[in-house]
């Protein structure tokens, strides 16, 4: 399996904060195992073989592409990505909206096959999981099918 850190130019790379864009497209790549947790710039893995986001950065400066891979979910680590998420041409990512409110992923703009959206768009959705996620967080008895009331 092809990780980013079997990459030549990225072997070495022990930062967690990448200063600037990174750019690992059309690597054949599998996993992004030893990504940094924060770039500063661009983050560009699109055109790989990636079947999920695991290992991904928390947080990019400028734009996130991970268009173009084998992406069956949007589950990783990222959660804010300054300006535009590209994840079109994933055939088989599907309820990318869904996805996004679930697993937290904060943008500015949004590149998906099933259409292209602001993140003001989904705010208020967005703020309702991050609420539940929350009482969860501070309650882990509640179940967590509900947002933790009961009349």
């Amino acid at each position: 399996m092809k990780k980013f850190k079997d990459l030549e130019k990225y072997k070495n790379f022990k930062d967690p904060i990448a200063k600037k864009s990174i750019y690992i497209y059309l690597n054949e790549l599998e996993s992004l195992e030893g990504s940094p947790k924060v770039v500063r710039g661009n983050f560009n893995c699109s055109d790989n073989q990636l079947t999920s986001l695991e290992f991904s950065p928390e947080e990019i400066g400028n734009n996130f592409n991970c268009s173009n891979n084998k992406l069956t979910s949007l589950k990783g680590n990222i959660k804010l990505i300054k300006n535009i998420f590209y994840c079109n041409g994933n055939p088989n990512l599907k309820n990318v909206k869904k996805q996004i409110i679930k697993y937290q992923i904060k943008a500015f703009m949004y590149y998906t096959d099933e259409g292209d959206f602001y993140f003001d768009e989904i705010k208020k959705e967005f703020e309702k999981e991050t609420y539940r996620l929350n009482i969860l967080k501070n309650k882990p008895n509640i179940n967590k099918n509900d947002y933790g009331f009961s009349l």
